[in-house]
């Protein structure tokens, strides 16, 4: 963390001299029961860290996707999708941002074109957006430059991202 994020954080008082008067509800004033003022607060201090680490897990988990997977290309795929795609196109069943939602692409998408079969499509979608618009959809909305902006290991990386998104 870098040190003016350090500094903004709230400080807990390590140590308290005899002399002072700790505040109503600060940590000094909790009551010792044995032991240092200092190693109590630094024990709070840290059950306070492991329960924040929880929480930010628990906020930070997939609901759809790619859940527990360790394929770097499917996490890879996920991070570059939620860089750009994610902010017109959900990926939960029936959401619509700007785009439709991806959930269950694979399963729509090799019904979409006769004789072109899920992965072409959606392949064809990222690098040509107008060859095929979806019904109910602008043509001109999703930008055409992806084949420059992305390498095709990062296109790669993004299906294998939207194969995880079922229904």
């Amino acid at each position: 963390m870098d040190q003016e994020r350090l500094q903004a954080l709230p400080r807990l008082a390590l140590t308290t001299k005899s002399t002072e008067s700790p505040t109503r509800g600060s940590v000094s004033s909790l009551p010792k029961k044995g032991g240092s003022t200092r190693v109590r607060n630094v024990c709070l201090l840290f059950a306070g860290l492991a329960c924040a680490g929880f929480l930010l897990s628990a906020c930070s988990s997939s609901s759809t996707g790619v859940g527990q997977t360790s394929d770097p290309a499917v996490l890879r795929g996920k991070g570059l999708f939620n860089g750009t795609c994610a902010s017109c196109h959900a990926t939960t069943d029936d959401d619509v941002i700007v785009g439709p939602s991806l959930a269950g692409i694979v399963e729509r998408a090799g019904a979409r074109l006769p004789s072109v079969d899920a992965e072409t499509y959606m392949r064809q979608s990222i690098i040509d957006p107008r060859a095929y618009t979806v019904e109910g959809y602008p043509d001109n909305i999703m930008p055409i430059n992806y084949e420059q902006v992305f390498t095709p290991e990062d296109i790669d990386a993004i299906l294998a991202y939207l194969r995880t998104l079922s229904k």
